[in-house]
């Protein structure tokens, strides 16, 4: 092996070895904290909290960290299972405000296209209902 390829795979070897030693110690007082069922179950009562505040993107937040900390304790099941249904309640709002037409309308930007309903005289726009989506052009 040449003495430049036996540098670079020593450079290389020294740079993983770094970044294994300092991803498995906890840096104290740097702000790395390991996460344990302690901080577990704090997140699992402040995404209740936030639950009950009607913040649930927020609460989607820590309801994740306990889910993915431990899936098969009470509280990791039970986040699973509110995660389910605030998912299914975010989409219903995000499909509710969705739902409806919505014209294309140029901005007056530097980016608009040729095609822009002001260049070409014409219309564009979509429309959203439950199950389709439309898109008219003319």
């Amino acid at each position: 092996m040449k003495p430049s390829k036996r540098k670079f795979s020593i450079l290389i070897f020294a740079l993983l070895s770094f970044q294994i030693v300092f991803c498995q110690s906890e840096l104290e007082g740097e702000g790395f904290i390991e996460y344990s069922s302690e901080y577990a179950m704090e997140d699992f009562k402040t995404a209740k909290k936030l639950e009950n505040r009607d913040s649930l993107k927020n609460a989607i937040r820590y309801y994740k960290y306990v889910a993915e900390f431990d899936s098969t304790n009470e509280i990791g099941k039970f986040s699973i299972s509110k995660l389910d249904s605030i998912w299914k309640i975010e989409k219903e709002v995000f499909v509710s405000q969705l739902i409806g037409e919505w014209n294309w309308i140029w901005s007056g930007t530097n980016w608009g296209t040729e095609d822009s309903p002001k260049n070409c005289s014409c219309q564009k726009y979509w429309k959203f209902d439950t199950n389709t989506i439309i898109i008219f052009e003319d």
